[in-house]
């Protein structure tokens, strides 16, 4: 074995394959208590790899360069049944030590180059009608990630964590993410993402900016959808602070719902109206801020 470069390899000398083949450790191994291995189908890998692996009864970590009971790492660590471990390896094929060594020294440097942990397609922000700043992130493949620290800074401050949205891990399906930023000043945000890998290391997304602008002027808009069947939305905006009462009339003038009876700040707000148990017709809504 080479302790330095995290390989594990075989030589056969003979003249069917004169070849050198290993595997060379790349990430979130470091050791373990191996008690069973069992082979693969597969045949297109020489099976001596196979056999160096299945070696390893004892557990003893060799220094000794080339000695079949080695692993690479310390240990030894206990996985217990169920339990996840995310790891990275390549297979090295040399026609003699050194350009295996080569070999080895060339996987390891693309992956840690060039292989990205977290492949991120996308990174938006919108502000929702109450003011608040919805994230929205989708990744395409994931190795290794352990979760998303979302950040975020004024144009006076530093970028400062507010949260942490959980990974999955290692996967090459399609991943959508969201997170909501609430209780915002009216002002200029700035957002990225910090990925963290399992293993402690990271990256940052690019940089998104949103403006959360300030109420001015009372608004209340149509509900939607209009028609409805049987519930729809009401959205209003109000620049003060006060008691706000929404209200549902019939075309008589009769109150048929209470939709918002409280004290409210100054802001964006929207209610759902349901009239699962009122007869077909035409309702009107008013509201009121004192």
């Amino acid at each position: 074995m080479d302790i330095s470069r995290n390989l594990v390899y075989q030589y056969l000398q003979g003249p069917q394959d004169p070849n050198y083949y290993g595997i060379v450790a790349l990430s979130g191994l470091t050791g373990g208590t191996v008690t069973d291995i069992f082979p693969g189908t597969t045949t297109t890998i020489r099976n001596e790899i196979y056999f160096l692996i299945n070696s390893i009864y004892d557990s003893t970590s060799s220094t000794r360069l080339g000695d079949f009971r080695s692993f690479v790492g310390s240990g030894p660590y206990t996985f217990t049944p169920g339990s996840t471990l995310n790891v990275a390896f390549a297979i090295v094929v040399g026609t003699n030590l050194a350009d295996l060594q080569a070999t080895a020294d060339a996987a390891a440097f693309k992956y840690n180059n060039y292989i990205l942990p977290v492949e991120l397609t996308s990174f938006t922000a919108s502000v929702s009608l109450k003011g608040d700043v919805e994230l929205q992130w989708v990744t395409a493949t994931e190795i290794n990630n352990h979760g998303f620290e979302v950040e975020r800074k004024t144009q006076n401050t530093k970028f400062i964590p507010i949260g942490f949205v959980k990974g999955n891990g290692t996967t090459t399906e399609q991943k959508i993410y969201s997170y909501t930023d609430k209780n915002l000043e009216a002002g200029k945000y700035y957002y990225r993402l910090k990925q963290i890998d399992f293993n402690g290391q990271f990256e940052y997304s690019n940089e998104i900016e949103v403006d959360v602008i300030q109420v001015s002027q009372f608004s209340l808009e149509q509900n939607y959808p209009n028609p409805f069947n049987p519930s729809t939305t009401i959205s209003w905006k109000s620049p003060i602070s006060g008691r706000q009462t929404l209200k549902v009339y019939d075309v008589l003038g009769n109150e048929v719902a209470t939709l918002v009876d409280e004290f409210k700040p100054a802001g964006r707000f929207e209610v759902e109206f349901n009239a699962d148990n009122l007869s077909s017709g035409v309702y009107y809504y008013q509201l009121k801020i004192v």
